[in-house]
C-alpha cells in the first residue's frame, strides 16, 4: 500500500513538472524567445536586458537560407540539386 501511494505521488509529480514545462515553454514562445534547440544556421547568444536569444551563426546560416530560398522558388527540385 505505501509503495503504490508514493509511486502515485511521484507520478502526479512527474505530470505537474511536465504541465508546468510546456507552460513556461509556450509562455517563452509568446514572448518572441526560442525555448528549444536550436535551429541549424542559428545560435543562442545573451543579449543585454533581454536574455538569451537566436542569433545567425555565418556562414551556416546563408548556406541554409539559400538552399530554403532556392526550393522554395523551384530552382531546386530533388534533393542533389543542393
Amino acid at each position: 500500500m505505501q509503495e503504490y501511494i508514493l509511486a502515485t505521488v511521484a507520478q502526479h509529480q512527474r505530470r505537474k513538472n511536465a504541465e508546468q514545462t510546456r507552460n513556461r515553454m509556450r509562455a517563452r514562445l509568446l514572448k518572441g524567445y526560442w525555448p528549444f534547440a536550436c535551429p541549424v544556421g542559428y545560435r543562442s547568444q545573451r543579449v543585454s536586458g533581454r536574455g538569451n536569444m537566436l542569433v545567425r551563426n555565418e556562414p551556416l546560416a546563408s548556406i541554409v537560407q539559400e538552399a530554403l530560398e532556392g526550393y522554395a522558388s523551384g530552382r531546386f527540385q530533388l534533393q542533389a540539386d543542393f
